[in-house]
């Protein structure tokens, strides 16, 4: 009898525990867009049972028109959902999501309209029709990609969006928001001629597709978040290693929209490239990339939030460290202990570049922190000799600040971490010094091996430079009145005028010459020189500033006793000053704005947008004053070879060494760019086609010869052509790319004039 009393009081707690455990396996995932590839990784984790395996029972909500993923998730309809880069600004709305990983490194958003609309460049879309999804109007990248041209969604009509293709096929919208792994296909299969307009192309590209939830979500099941964000990636590994296996499965249970085999298995291998952009991690993510999307919200007046609010929007996992490092370099951190040359120096006088090397070894420890990185410094008497170890493989890694003498040998050099500027240094009763130019006809001391020496001898012959073994021995000619002005990286000047002499001397202006830190690395160490790299890109700058003040401090020169009026003025000086600054702000962002929509990111050449500018002026100036000018198209021949056989990282090598190879061999008149892809144009202004085929078959001889680190020998296909009565940017451009493949079909590495 009591045995049976038990029973009965125990089979209700089996049951509400079994109910309790069952409720918290059972979660949801809301897709963003109709099934597709676009959401593979998902499919095959629950398929293949990973879900299952982390002890998980997932439901994969389909799309439905009109929803918005973030609301599915916060209001509770669902745990997880995908979203955009956009969800940064729901944060900063005060939206409680956070973001999990980053499927897609690099964004495939496109705005799409037939060839036959008359749409040749973004100022085209005024008054067109374009349908968006409101998660897609709200994005930052369209934006900003607009307001580089001038335009916002304002200047054209919102059409919600159907999400069927056959609407743009048969005219009923003029631009439709896809994705370029999607719909440029489905395109080219009915042989409709279309034109793509991509943020990425124009300088704004950012994440897309990512795996977010809730600060609820997290806070109450955080090793579920865990285990669902580990499931989901390695879902997504094994969709892009069986590619086939998942395309079929797709094919068959996921796809109400009906896509051939084909056309899912190009978003497929379109997507995989995406996804593993930037040799990173999949599902990699940092805080740091939202930060520039935060920049152009700003600079756009499209918030006033306060970045702080971003503080627990990255997830804190393994796949989201700051510092992303592949599989073979943590192998080689592992492997190897570090040696980081550095110099004995005289802080009095500054030799040997004092502040320089202090520098250097205060942002070394930090790069060594952050990595982990076992490591030991190494001594030697001067810089030079420091640098001679690096060649010689006695240290692995220094620094090396810009010099004229310097004999370097083979090694690598990471980006600069600091950039400090020449200085002018007076006696202290001097008045303010503007340019150079008002030091023509005076005495004016330098270091010997800096490497403004023939600079400043090119521009200012009138200038007579003294030179000198140290910053200490500048000084003290200044102090002797020996020369009338010092000029030196600022640290220098700044650690030279000791506190003994502040009374004395000044900082009494400036120079147009800039001074660049770097690393010097060993050259059989290309793994280091990626990790300095990607830890410089990383390192927030407030960290870099606290560094770099330390030694570039303010240099007043005496002390003043202030009166009420002097404060009085000040005050005012004051205000001023702020206006002028938040002036000076404001510009600088939209500089910076203007910067990012013309550059490209990885070689830092002018892009596509800024080409089609020079384009359109350069033909304009030829219909109305017959200026000619030549256009040179080339590609790197069998690129897809460098990717597959050296790696992405080798194949972006590849193509910024060849944008700083062509950059040296041309002239100040000519434009570089790259047109999109492993293809480059260069724009000779004021030369006829003779002159074009001259230049192109020069770089043709160069580019074969030359050596690529990573990689070897490179060749590329040229064609030529100039411009001709009655041409348009889109003819011309054609008959360029016309001649280029002409070479590469005629046995590549030669050119061709059309």
């Amino acid at each position: 009898m009591v045995t049976r009393l038990f029973l009965l009081f125990l089979l209700p707690c089996i049951l509400l525990h079994a109910a309790e455990t069952r409720q918290d396996s059972q979660v949801s995932l809301q897709l963003q867009w109709l099934d597709q590839f676009q959401f593979a990784g998902y499919y095959m984790a629950y398929e293949k049972g990973f879900y299952k395996e982390a002890g998980l029972d997932v439901v994969i909500k389909p799309f439905r028109k009109g929803m918005c993923t973030t609301d599915e998730v916060l209001q509770g309809r669902a745990d997880y959902g995908v979203g955009r880069s956009s969800l940064l600004i729901d944060r900063l709305k005060g939206k409680p999501v956070v973001a999990l990983a980053a499927i897609l490194q690099s964004s495939p958003n496109v705005l799409l309209a037939r060839l036959d609309s008359g749409i040749r460049t973004i100022k085209d879309f005024k008054g067109k029709r374009i349908m968006l999804t409101q998660n897609a109007q709200e994005s930052i990248t369209y934006q900003a990609m607009l307001n580089a041209e001038g335009l916002s969604f304002d200047d054209m009509v919102h059409q919600e969006h159907s999400f069927d293709l056959q609407d743009l096929i048969d005219g009923r919208t003029d631009l439709m928001a896809c994705y370029s792994s999607n719909e440029p296909y489905l395109m080219e299969q009915q042989k409709i001629p279309v034109i793509g307009f991509s943020p990425k192309e124009y300088g704004f590209d950012f994440y897309s597709d990512i795996l977010f939830t809730s600060e609820a979500e997290l806070r109450n099941h955080p090793q579920r978040v865990k285990a669902f964000l580990l499931a989901s990636i390695k879902g997504w590994h094994y969709a892009f290693e069986h590619i086939d296996e998942s395309v079929d499965l797709i094919h068959r249970r996921y796809n109400p929209q009906q896509k051939s085999r084909e056309a899912l298995h190009y978003e497929a291998v379109a997507l995989k490239n995406l996804a593993f952009a930037q040799d990173l991690p999949l599902g990699h993510i940092t805080i740091d990339k939202f930060n520039a999307i935060y920049d152009l919200y700003r600079v756009m007046g499209l918030t006033a939030e306060p970045w702080g609010r971003t503080e627990g929007f990255i997830y804190s996992s393994p796949l989201n460290a700051k510092v992303a490092l592949t599989a073979r370099e943590q192998e080689f951190l592992q492997e190897h202990t570090i040696v980081f040359g550095s110099t004995f120096f005289n802080a009095a006088n500054g030799s040997h570049g004092y502040p320089l090397n202090a520098i250097a070894q205060q942002m070394w420890s930090k790069i060594a922190e952050e990595n982990r990185i076992a490591t030991r410094p190494e001594y030697f008497p001067t810089c030079r000799e420091a640098w001679k170890a690096v060649r010689d493989r006695v240290a692995d890694v220094t620094f090396y600040f810009d010099c004229s003498q310097a004999s370097l040998g083979d090694v690598l050099f990471s980006k600069p971490y600091a950039t400090f500027p020449n200085v002018i240094a007076t006696r202290s009763n001097i008045n303010y010094i503007p340019n150079l130019s008002s030091l023509e006809g005076r005495k004016v001391a330098v270091r010997e091996d800096s490497n403004i020496v023939s600079q400043i001898t090119k521009r200012y012959p009138a200038i007579t430079l003294v030179p000198v073994p140290t910053m200490g021995d500048a000084m003290r000619l200044l102090k002797q009145q020996k020369v009338f002005a010092v000029i030196g990286i600022l640290p220098l000047i700044t650690n030279a005028i000791t506190p003994d002499t502040r009374s004395e001397f000044k900082v009494s202006g400036t120079t147009p010459f800039t001074h660049h830190l770097h690393f010097m690395v060993r050259k059989d160490y290309p793994e280091l020189l990626h990790i300095i790299d990607k830890t410089i890109d990383t390192l927030p700058l407030h960290e870099r500033d606290m560094v770099l003040s330390q030694y570039a401090p303010g240099t007043s020169t005496e002390k003043i006793d202030y009166s009420i009026i002097f404060k009085i003025v000040l005050g005012a000086l004051a205000v001023i000053a702020a206006l002028i600054y938040r002036q000076y702000v404001l510009k600088r962002h939209n500089d910076a704005l203007l910067e990012m929509a013309h550059t490209d990111k990885l070689t830092r050449l002018h892009n596509r947008l800024k080409l089609d500018h020079s384009l359109e002026e350069l033909i304009a100036n030829y219909w109305r004053y017959q200026r000619p000018f030549s256009l040179i198209m080339l590609d790197i021949d069998d690129f897809k070879k460098i990717n597959d056989h050296f790696g992405h990282l080798a194949g972006d090598q590849a193509l910024s060494s060849l944008a700083d190879l062509l950059k040296r061999h041309l002239r100040a008149t000519d434009i570089l760019g790259r047109w999109g892809g492993e293809e480059f144009m260069i724009i000779c202004r004021e030369t006829e086609i003779e002159g074009a085929v001259a230049l192109a078959e020069i770089l043709q001889e160069v580019v074969s010869k030359e050596w690529i680190e990573g990689v070897g020998h490179i060749t590329c296909s040229f064609g030529v052509t100039a411009v001709q009565e009655g041409d348009t940017h889109e003819n011309l451009v054609k008959r360029v790319d016309d001649g280029m493949y002409q070479a590469k079909e005629s046995g590549k590495n030669q050119v061709v004039r059309v």
